[in-house]
């Protein structure tokens, strides 16, 4: 069992058996966990900029730079070509509308499919500028095979 899960029983089961127990005595043992028992990694994100289907889009990946992997890909709302300020989507026909300059866009040009090939292309560039990253395990299946 991990030290922090272990801290976490602990704690649970001290608040069952005794509720008025100090908040010191629970602080004191909180920091007896050594800094090794919580792993964060450093990551960093990388906003791309991509025109596709007359809107425009800033793909965001997240980079674990330590294991060289991408471990995370969103696409982002769709912005407007104009303005560059995000879409909202509005009305029943489900159209893309910019709040600034007004202009309507059918929902459809922004929908899954879109927001797929604008991770894929993405992808693509930055593994084609940055030799040794891969995809991590831990990327949706969809994304690993975007990837490639």
């Amino acid at each position: 069992m991990k030290p922090l899960t272990r801290l976490l029983d602990k704690v649970a089961v001290a608040f069952r058996a005794a509720p008025s127990a100090p908040a010191a005595e629970l602080a004191a043992e909180a920091s007896a966990v050594p800094a090794a028992a919580v792993e964060v990694r450093p990551v960093r994100e990388v906003e791309g900029r991509r025109e596709f289907h007359g809107l425009l889009w800033f793909p965001v990946l997240t980079v674990d730079d330590e294991d060289k992997l991408v471990v995370a890909a969103k696409a982002g709302l769709p912005h407007c070509l104009r303005c560059e300020r995000p879409l909202a989507l509005a009305g029943q026909r489900e159209e893309w509308v910019c709040a600034a300059c007004g202009q309507t866009r059918p929902g459809s040009e922004a929908d899954f499919f879109v927001a797929d090939s604008v991770i894929a292309e993405g992808l693509k560039e930055f593994f084609a500028g940055h030799p040794g990253f891969r995809p991590a395990p831990s990327l949706s299946a969809p994304q690993r095979s975007l990837a490639s």
